[in-house]
């Protein structure tokens, strides 16, 4: 089963009135269960490489995944930009992750556990550098 379109009743009040722009899709709990995975996978092999934790405050330095905080700016070509990307995936979240989550694409839970399992690969490699 794919993920449905967004509507006005997904978003928090806060989101739909001050936030920035969200994707197409309501992301899934299952989903966000993935993203919190891979956040967890992220801080260990950051903590690996650097020997200091990684806050979800700026871009862990991984090759092909892309991080983003929430933007609180006015500048709208910044706040447009997804928090989190990969494989042509963007996640877009309201203030913190797993909070009013959005996704540019709608698949199925097949679909999600390859690219989880694609993404957990390509974060994984950098432990090995």
């Amino acid at each position: 089963m794919k993920n449905k379109k967004i509507t006005a009743s997904d978003l928090e009040l806060g989101q739909l009135a001050f936030g920035n722009p969200v994707s197409e899709y309501k992301c899934p709990e299952f989903v966000d269960a993935l993203l919190s995975y891979i956040f967890e996978e992220i801080e260990r092999v950051y903590w690996n490489k650097n020997q200091k934790s990684w806050d979800q405050l700026g871009d862990p330095g991984i090759p092909g995944i892309k991080y983003r905080e929430y933007y609180w700016g006015t500048n709208k070509k910044e706040a447009i930009k997804p928090n989190f990307e990969y494989d042509k995936i963007e996640v877009r979240w309201y203030k913190h992750s797993q909070r009013g989550t959005t996704l540019n694409v709608s698949m199925t839970e097949k679909q999600w556990v390859k690219w989880f399992d694609n993404c957990l690969d390509v974060i994984r490699k950098q432990d090995k550098t």
